[in-house]
């Protein structure tokens, strides 16, 4: 734990954080299930640490990924513009110089013939060996995972948003805001801040453990941003019915925050958004998401889906038994 805090300082820029003492082969492995290994490395060496030779390798070969995941993106890019397909990837930019798996959401009903359409010409591997129940979800989420060159993997996410697919209406509202923004070399539509942070509360509800490390590295400067539009997270979230999950998911962040932050650089955000949200204060090892908040957002999601008259969405929730049944809640951290 003690490791994650002085990481996550460096990564905050705090400026009393020190890389002098901190146990760098756990840090190494840490900021490598994080994702977040290239921008550590950099933080490091802003301090003048010079970094082991294994540190350095591995943040190297991450790197390398990212420009080869980027490649990608440009391929896909292309072909969803000849396509007409509106899309956005999410993550990459936010995630901008690490990566991950990456995430494209394009504005059309599940098929695996759009998805042959979009990766036609991209080298592939084809999709992702499936667990048990996997089929069953990739239906249900509207999204399946493949293979792409150099081992990455590629998941197509088509118009749904959400652990079941359940959020349709976010996914268009999702695509209308996108933008093209600068990442590294090249450019990618992506999602508003607003948005992006609303993936991630709709995602990370019905998930455990907690959020990613780059989660948290992302969200310090976003939230922190002066033009980040809390009016329209706060609405957007009422109308999706995940309120009640953006509170929880806030709440986290900022008691990560004040951990990280010993209390020396205020609240991630000012006091009168964490009482229009209703954040109720829980310890940073809490475990995320407490399970009453489990049940209570899934209620407010399925009025608020059924206030809408958004019918298939309504029966998407209902199905989270038999979901848990046939592959338990998400693990992947």
């Amino acid at each position: 734990m003690l490791t994650r805090v002085k990481m996550l300082r460096l990564l905050a820029s705090d400026p009393l954080a020190d890389p002098t003492d901190m146990d760098l082969v756990e840090a190494q492995q840490l900021a490598s299930r994080g994702a977040v290994i290239v921008r550590l490395a950099d933080a490091m060496r802003s301090y003048g640490e010079e970094l082991p030779p294994q540190f350095a390798a591995a943040a190297a070969r991450a790197c390398a990924a990212t420009q080869c995941k980027l490649a990608i993106v440009d391929r896909l890019t292309e072909r969803c513009a000849r396509l007409g397909l509106a899309h956005a990837f999410l993550g990459v930019a936010e995630r901008y110089p690490d990566s991950a798996s990456l995430t494209l959401l394009v504005d059309s009903p599940w098929s695996l013939e759009v998805d042959r359409a979009v990766l036609q010409t991209l080298p592939s591997r084809g999709a992702k060996p499936r667990r048990p129940g996997a089929r069953f979800e990739r239906r249900l989420a509207g999204s399946t995972t493949y293979v792409a060159a150099y081992g990455i993997e590629l998941r197509l996410r088509h118009g749904r948003i959400g652990r079941f697919g359940e959020q349709a209406r976010f996914a268009r509202l999702l695509l209308q805001r996108a933008r093209v923004r600068p990442v590294g070399p090249t450019t990618c539509a992506s999602a508003s801040p607003e948005d992006y942070f609303l993936v991630l509360v709709t995602e990370r509800t019905y998930m455990r453990p907690s959020a990613h490390v780059a989660d948290f590295a992302w969200a310090v400067s976003a939230l922190r941003a002066p033009d980040f539009d809390w009016d329209y997270v706060f609405a957007t979230a009422l109308s999706l019915g995940v309120s009640a999950g953006a509170a929880t998911y806030l709440g986290y962040l900022l008691a990560l925050y004040r951990v990280v932050s010993d209390g020396r650089r205020g609240d991630l955000v000012p006091p009168a958004i964490r009482e229009r949200f209703g954040v109720v204060a829980e310890p940073a090892a809490a475990p995320y998401p407490p399970t009453n908040v489990l049940a209570r957002s899934l209620v407010e999601n399925f009025r608020a889906t059924l206030a809408a008259g958004r019918w298939e969405s309504a029966a998407r929730l209902t199905m989270l038994p038999v979901v848990a049944a046939f592959a338990g809640m998400d693990r992947a951290s």
